[in-house]
C-alpha cells in the first residue's frame, strides 16, 4: 500500500482478526501511514474481514477515517506516521532485536524450505 501512495493515492485499509479491529491510512505521497488498533468485545473468535478503499479524492478517505475514529467509549491504541517513520529510521540505525524463542519459531519454519547449495539450486533461484 505505502508505494501505491507514493504514487499519489489516498489509501484506507480496516480489518478486524482475532486481536480486534486495526485500520490504517494513507496520505497521498506518504510512505507510512498512521495506524490504530481497537480491542473489540469479539477478539479472539476465528474469522476475518478486510477493506481497503483507495481514492485521488482526499474527501472520501477523510469521511472513511472520521467514520471509523466515531466510536464513541472505545478506547483506541494510535501510532502517527510521523512515530512510525521515527521507529523504521531507528530500526535501520540500531538494528531490531529479536527474542531467542522467536528466532527458533523462524528457523522451524524455514527449515523445510532450505535446499542444499549446488548447481541445480542455484539454476531455479531468483526471480522467473
Amino acid at each position: 500500500m505505502s508505494l501505491v501512495a507514493q504514487q499519489g493515492v489516498f489509501i484506507a485499509s480496516y480489518w478486524t482478526d482475532q486481536a480486534g479491529s486495526h485500520g490504517v491510512s494513507f496520505e497521498s505521497g506518504a510512505m507510512f501511514p498512521h495506524y490504530w488498533r481497537v480491542e473489540n468485545a469479539d477478539a479472539g473468535k476465528d474469522y476475518s474481514t478486510i477493506t481497503i478503499i483507495c481514492t485521488n479524492q482526499a474527501a472520501l478517505l477523510a469521511d472513511a477515517v472520521i467514520r471509523q475514529a466515531e466510536q464513541p467509549g472505545v478506547k483506541r491504541a494510535e501510532i502517527s506516521a510521523a512515530q512510525l517513520a521515527a521507529n523504521y529510521d531507528q530500526a535501520l540505525e540500531q538494528g531490531i532485536s529479536v527474542p531467542a524463542d522467536h528466532w527458533d519459531d523462524l528457523n522451524a519454519a524455514a527449515w523445510p524450505i532450505l535446499v542444499p547449495t549446488d548447481q541445480n539450486s542455484r539454476a531455479g533461484a531468483g526471480p522467473g
